[in-house]
């Protein structure tokens, strides 16, 4: 099984225009660590013969643009819970189309919604696998009008 970053970008930039109505630049090239200190995001876990997780970190900025033009409301009107209920939506939509990938059997869980860092666990995890060089391992940037969002792609054992 293998999932390319092509295939990440693609499907995640489909989800974006079709569920949040942004054209999202991606996959663009980071040399900084995932999205996560100061960041909010969502993951959704994938059970069955591929184990994973799928994590969406994002800027504060960028999650609470996509919130307002989700829930159709002006940008300040927008809450921490519009915002992580939109980044967990992100994250199961994504998660489903990148299932279609992966061995048939797999199942995923409901979206975990994160707020002010990414589980430190599936930070060891990214770090661990990019020093590796993990082939179940993908982490894709992307950005929008200078606001970056990160997806990636992780296997549990």
């Amino acid at each position: 099984m293998t999932v390319t970053d092509y295939e990440i970008a693609s499907i995640t930039q489909d989800v974006w225009r079709a569920f949040v109505g942004l054209e999202v630049e991606g996959p663009v090239p980071n040399d900084e660590a995932f999205t996560r200190s100061t960041d909010c995001g969502a993951s959704i876990d994938i059970d069955g013969p591929f184990r994973g997780r799928v994590v969406l970190g994002c800027s504060p900025l960028l999650a609470s643009e996509a919130a307002a033009l989700v829930y159709e409301v002006a940008p300040e009107r927008v809450d921490r819970e519009m915002v992580g209920e939109v980044l967990a939506e992100l994250a199961n939509q994504i998660g489903g189309n990148l299932k279609s990938l992966l061995p048939q059997g797999c199942h995923l869980s409901l979206p975990k919604k994160m707020s002010g860092s990414a589980d430190p666990a599936d930070a060891e995890r990214l770090e661990a696998a990019a020093a590796a060089g993990s082939p179940a391992h993908c982490l894709v940037s992307f950005e929008r009008d200078g606001q970056r969002f990160d997806v990636a792609l992780l296997s549990r054992s």
